[in-house]
């Protein structure tokens, strides 16, 4: 395994191989995410981000998918558990991405993925077990680590459209009623750039009057 990088900048066959080094590996696991997840390359990076920060999990995620089964000699075992045992817990388990997670989640949060896993599965959606909710919180990182980058570059944009000024002291000074024009130009900027489909203040709240 190489280093390991949580550049979102990148693509995410790119991050893929910034931190496998076999070649057929990198293959593997694009592969399998494009088929599986059914998403953009930005989730595929916040979810292969998660499974890639332990060596021993992200090799055994990759064995898993070369072999193609969970049938295989030496798991880890995690808090008692290895994949193969996950995998057989519930029908729906047999997807590598989602045993691996609950196996990352078995090391960050042990007691209460435990308690999820032999309470009943309703309750694994509530501690962050499933890739849906990964994806949402990663959005909402990605969302504000990216409207973050963009913000002069979108100040500067203002200003040429006459939407923002500046004060004897350099200070930028909106217009009135300047936001819908700031959020629209936000919203192109993260699909372009980033594939990101950001919802504005307005759309979230389409009962509130922004001014």
């Amino acid at each position: 395994m190489s280093e390991k990088t949580n550049d979102f900048n990148i693509s995410f066959e790119k991050m893929v191989k910034l931190k496998v080094s076999d070649p057929i590996a990198v293959d593997s696991i694009v592969s399998y995410f494009k088929n599986n997840v059914n998403t953009n390359d930005t989730i595929c990076k916040i979810i292969f981000e998660g499974l890639s920060k332990y060596d021993d999990i992200l090799n055994e995620f990759i064995k898993c998918l070369t072999n193609d089964s969970f049938n295989f000699p030496n798991q880890i075992m995690i808090e008692g558990y290895t994949a193969k045992q996950i995998s057989e817990l519930k029908s729906n388990f047999n997807d590598v991405i989602r045993v691996y997670t609950i196996l990352q989640s078995l090391r960050e949060a042990p007691e209460e993925t435990k308690m999820a896993l032999n309470f009943g599965f309703s309750k694994i959606e509530s501690i962050k077990l499933n890739i849906s909710s990964k994806e949402n919180i990663g959005n909402l990182e990605l969302e504000k680590k990216y409207l973050n980058e963009i913000s002069d570059e979108v100040d500067e944009l203002m200003i040429k459209e006459g939407l923002y000024h500046k004060d004897e002291n350099g200070n930028i000074i909106p217009s009135f009623g300047s936001c819908q024009r700031r959020w629209s130009i936000e919203k192109k900027i993260l699909k372009e750039r980033y594939n990101l489909d950001w919802q504005t203040p307005s759309e979230k709240n389409p009962f509130i009057d922004y001014d």
